[in-house]
């Protein structure tokens, strides 16, 4: 937990979710490992959006042509973490370049790892936790909006909030910054609220009441981080074939 939180301090950092796996260095856990682990956690919060995203199509379709194409190819992803012939693929373009070797990066460690993090059984424990958490960020909205008096629904604000999640991570910047602010006005318009400067309200204190008070909680957790104790740990998991 201290790990998580600590790294939502370099959320506006290209590279802020792997400080997580720097970090957990400090309990003994391999940092390539570690790195499994973070994009798999990745991996499943793009799954829960996607998966609700697509729900929310139901109410409106319009965008059916966006949401779909993007939802088909994140699962197809998923599938091919345990196709064996793809990572075999890989294993034949790793050896044209001598630097991933250099950095003792192996694609055998990265399949065992990955098929055992993208099992069945774990992708529903993730998705346990990755869905609820998809609807506290739409019901966070909602309540924005209720707080604005905006005329905005549970249904709308998942799609907002689903949508605009999955742009900005489309858009490769550290936490979809802009990216997510103008798809959402864009999506507010979309479902009939007209009036811009409300919507532009609504997502400004959003942002602010999500992840610039994660980021702030995120510096109190690493500096206290040094203070608390750090035992002798095992590896988080233990790959099996």
């Amino acid at each position: 937990m201290l790990v998580y939180l600590s790294g939502q301090w370099f959320a506006f950092s290209p590279l802020g979710e792997f400080v997580k796996a720097y970090l957990l260095g400090r309990y003994n856990v391999q940092f390539k490992r570690a790195s499994s682990t973070i994009v798999v956690q990745v991996l499943i919060d793009f799954v829960s959006l996607a998966m609700l995203g697509s729900f929310t199509l139901i109410w409106y379709p319009a965008l059916a042509y966006l949401v779909l194409p993007f939802s088909f190819l994140l699962f197809l992803g998923v599938a091919l973490l345990h196709n064996e012939r793809f990572w075999k693929a890989l294993d034949r373009f790793q050896q044209r370049f001598s630097l991933p070797r250099k950095l003792g990066f192996s694609w055998d460690s990265a399949l065992r790892d990955l098929r055992v993090l993208t099992s069945p059984r774990s992708l529903l424990v993730g998705l346990a936790l990755g869905l609820p958490t998809a609807l506290l960020g739409s019901a966070s909205l909602l309540l924005v909006a209720i707080g604005y008096s905006a005329q905005v629904n549970i249904e709308q604000s998942a799609f907002v909030y689903s949508l605009s999640q999955l742009l900005g991570a489309m858009s490769f910047l550290p936490h979809g910054l802009g990216a997510v602010e103008g798809s959402s006005m864009a999506l507010f318009i979309h479902i009939g609220l007209d009036d811009a400067a409300l919507a532009a309200a609504v997502i400004a204190l959003f942002r602010l009441a999500s992840l610039v008070w994660g980021v702030g909680i995120g510096g109190m957790t690493l500096l206290a981080l040094p203070f608390v104790h750090a035992p002798t740990a095992r590896p988080v998991f233990e790959a099996e074939v």
